[in-house]
């Protein structure tokens, strides 16, 4: 027969304090108030045509508007970042509006259509100058195509 406490009157053995306490799945833990910190792992670089911008740099941008800002033709502002054939200024768009919340931009020296795909690997290229930084986790040449 097994030695042990006896049961208690409605059937149920006794249990330790110090043991309950430490099997209770109601309590505090030291750490349940300290919170993961959020850490971006969604930023992307995209290479293309632009009417407007920096070609020899990639620019971080937050929000579409930010992009059509930095990416626009000054003489023309109210066409905004597109250029006719050109794709890169609907991926960045598309990119926002499916939750995007920062991506890197290098504008590519050339017309759609008319530039092959060498004109996006050169040493001062757009995705030459994507490669080299550290952030972007996924890379996109909308416009290298043909």
């Amino acid at each position: 027969m097994a030695s042990g406490p006896p049961p208690t009157q409605n059937g149920s053995m006794p249990v330790d304090a110090d043991a309950s306490a430490a099997l209770s799945p109601v309590g505090t833990l030291p750490l349940a108030e300290r919170r993961i910190a959020a850490l971006e792992s969604s930023i992307a670089g995209f290479a293309g045509f632009a009417p407007g911008g920096p070609l020899d740099r990639a620019v971080r941008v937050d929000s579409f508007e930010a992009f059509a800002a930095a990416f626009s033709d000054p003489s023309a502002p109210q066409a905004g970042p597109f250029v006719a054939g050109g794709r890169l200024a609907h991926a960045v768009r598309g990119f926002f509006r499916n939750g995007g919340r920062a991506c890197w931009v290098a504008r590519v020296a050339a017309a759609p259509g008319s530039s092959p795909v060498s004109a996006f690997l050169g040493p001062a290229a757009g995705l030459t100058l994507l490669g080299a930084l550290d952030e972007p986790t996924v890379i996109a040449a909308p416009d290298a195509y043909g």
